[in-house]
């Protein structure tokens, strides 16, 4: 399985390794229930051991239980939008995950070993049970694991970005006070970054006289004519 999931999805070993785990635990657990429901029906219609009824009946469960137990786990994994970082794993992050499936693997199977220890059962009821709750419980832990894990890496993204924009904030406060600076000391404005638009506008707009328009008037004479105002008015 290691290496199936190695050679099929390129990714690194410890990043496989972790994927094995999960892979081998949720695995164990579809495996577990499904025989136990299995064994749970069969002995209730009574059916006999080797007919093509229990045959059939296995078949459906075998299909219907594990197409369900992994369609929730897919369901489950892909509506979160995990960052890729959190499935990259090194050599010592896999510990975690290896322990919680092999713990579980050996627990759950404890009783079909030893069937006199305080954590195994010898009646074959309590041995399912034992077996499919303890691989439940593993499923369980690793998603949990799973989920704290890519929320702490999120949150690390998070982090970096608000330190990003935090900084940009502090180096565009430290040029809008250089400006300030040069302003007061060479062109005497005011500090303020509207006071000093303002006082280049005015600087750089052409200057000329303001006039008004002609006014155009008649002169008595003889013969009649016309004369123009200039602009500044009458003197």
């Amino acid at each position: 399985m290691f290496g199936l999931i190695a050679v099929c999805c390129n990714i690194p070993l410890p990043s496989a390794g972790y994927l094995t785990a999960c892979a081998f635990l949720t695995a164990e657990f579809a495996a577990s229930l499904e025989w136990q429901l299995y064994s749970y029906t069969r002995h209730t219609l009574g059916l006999p051991e080797g007919g093509w009824r229990t045959a059939a009946l296995s078949l459906v469960f075998l299909f219907v239980v594990y197409a369900g137990v992994f369609e929730l786990m897919r369901r489950l994994v892909g509506r979160r939008e995990d960052p890729p970082s959190a499935l990259v794993f090194r050599a010592g992050e896999l510990w975690p995950p290896v322990d919680i499936s092999t713990a579980c693997f050996l627990m759950s199977n404890l009783s079909f070993v030893y069937s006199n220890t305080p954590f195994s059962s010898s009646a074959l009821e309590s041995v399912y049970n034992i077996r499919t709750l303890i691989d439940l419980a593993g499923v369980a832990m690793l998603y949990a694991y799973h989920v704290q894990r890519c929320e702490l890496y999120m949150q690390r993204e998070l982090d970096a970005i608000q330190n990003v924009l935090r900084n940009q904030y502090v180096q565009y406060k430290q040029s809008r006070e250089s400006i300030d600076v040069v302003n007061r000391k060479y062109h005497g404005t005011p500090s303020g970054g509207w006071t000093f638009w303002i006082a280049w506008r005015r600087r750089s707009a052409p200057t000329r006289p303001r006039t008004r328009r002609a006014t155009r008037c008649w002169i008595p004479s003889s013969p009649a004519r016309a004369c123009t105002v200039p602009a500044t008015g009458w003197s």
